[in-house]
């Protein structure tokens, strides 16, 4: 992975306000999103909001909800909490939970 693959997604600073406010919340628009840029963007909340489902709704218990998602993200179930996630991993929390459960609505 490069810093261009963590880059920010054409569009994407616009639209959540980051780029006009990028000096005053510490966000390198050109490098690699810092939690706070990720968070302030909305993929953290994007992210929770594909995946809680998947524990809120029964379809696994939630620590199996947890290591499923750490072994397919290949990272470990310590540091499998959206809040530590970094861009990259939220971005790929939804296409895991499509792959494996399909459509879900909270």
């Amino acid at each position: 992975m490069t810093a261009d693959d963590l880059a920010v997604p054409q569009g994407a600073a616009s639209q959540c306000g980051i780029r006009e406010a990028a000096a005053s919340n510490g966000c390198d628009l050109l490098g690699p999103w810092s939690r706070t840029c990720i968070h302030a963007c909305g993929f953290a909340s994007d992210a929770a909001a594909g995946f809680d489902p998947v524990w809120q709704q029964d379809l696994l218990p939630r620590p199996d909800a947890y290591l499923r998602l750490a072994q397919e993200l290949g990272i470990s179930r310590h540091r499998c909490h959206i809040g530590l996630m970094e861009l990259e991993d939220c971005r790929r929390v939804g296409q895991i939970v499509w792959e494996r459960f399909g459509v879900i609505s909270g």
